[in-house]
């Protein structure tokens, strides 16, 4: 499976432009991780909807295990194309031909414990692909709630990733460590989204969703799991087991493009010990909308959160 996500192609042709990653005076590693990062031809109906100068926004009912209890809430998840610098694996200011054409996933939630909110967002951002497993560049999690907040990111390596996590928990803050694999469950919203058929199946090791590290105060690391898809008449679900740590993950998604989010669900222990009861987190879909929401943000443009079922 390593050897699959590190295919080395130099240039390659989008059908909705030409990309050039040229090893020029780059650094050793800058020049490794541009030839392992690569987008290939897509076709019209991708481009058709993806590359449209909108973001697909869905909009999920949320119902969120914390403290053994389930809290009713809101996510909201933001799939949209732009150019990324591999260099610096940030969004490209202009683009250039050294830039890659990422697939960015937002993935925010927004639910109450008790007296006090939490707020919790994930972006992962990966190489648009359709033809090979798309590659994952680089993961952020932020979480703030009113005791303080945590943030941790991952950013692509040469040998799989470099980690940090700022924390207001002494025992977790201030943590930097270099990770040896490059699966990042983050990472696989997209792989849905690009061509499902490509998703990792069978016995991997996986590093589990940032989010849910921080939750459980789990350290950054690959976990041994099993994955697959299963397929039913409504939709299919893509299914990741992780044995070590008690935890099942699953993405319901349409079989036929654009391979949209039906619902999504978490189980895994409320507490620690080996007594801690099972609890599930679950985001059903109940609005999906094409927006170009970096132009809506005047006060007349609130209108569209109705529109969204945000108010």
């Amino acid at each position: 499976m390593k050897q699959r996500y590190l295919t080395f192609i130099s240039f390659f042709t989008l059908s909705f432009g030409i990309v050039i990653l040229s090893c020029g005076n780059s650094t050793e590693e800058e020049s490794t991780i541009q030839n392992t990062l690569f987008s290939a031809a897509s076709n019209e109906q991708f481009n058709d909807y993806w590359y449209k100068g909108k973001a697909e926004i869905v909009t999920y009912e949320l119902a969120q295990a914390r403290y053994g209890e389930i809290h009713e809430g809101t996510a909201v998840q933001i799939f949209v194309t732009e150019p990324f610098n591999v260099t610096k694996q940030v969004k490209s200011d202009r683009q250039t031909d050294r830039d890659v054409n990422a697939f960015k996933m937002n993935l925010t939630r927004k639910f109450n414990t008790g007296i006090y909110p939490y707020s919790v967002m994930t972006s992962a951002f990966n190489t648009v692909n359709t033809n090979d497993p798309s590659e994952i560049i680089k993961v952020t999690n932020s979480s703030q709630e009113w005791c303080g907040h945590t943030w941790s990111q991952m950013n692509r390596s040469k040998k799989g990733f470099d980690y940090t996590l700022y924390s207001y928990f002494e025992s977790e803050s201030d943590i930097s460590s270099e990770l040896n694999s490059f699966m990042s469950e983050d990472g696989l919203w997209s792989q849905v989204r690009m061509n499902p058929s490509l998703l990792p199946q069978g016995n991997l090791e996986i590093i589990p969703g940032l989010h849910f590290l921080r939750f459980r105060h789990l350290p950054a690391k690959p976990y041994a799991a099993k994955a697959e898809i299963v397929t039913s008449d409504d939709y299919n679900t893509y299914v990741i087991t992780y044995s070590e740590i008690r935890r099942t993950f699953k993405i319901n998604y349409q079989p036929t493009f654009p391979f949209q989010i039906i619902s999504w669900e978490e189980i895994y222990p409320s507490g620690f010990g080996s007594g801690a009861d099972m609890v599930s987190t679950t985001g059903k879909a109940i609005h999906t909308e094409l927006l170009p929401y970096w132009e809506l943000n005047s006060k007349s443009d609130s209108v569209y959160r109705k529109q969204i079922k945000l108010d």
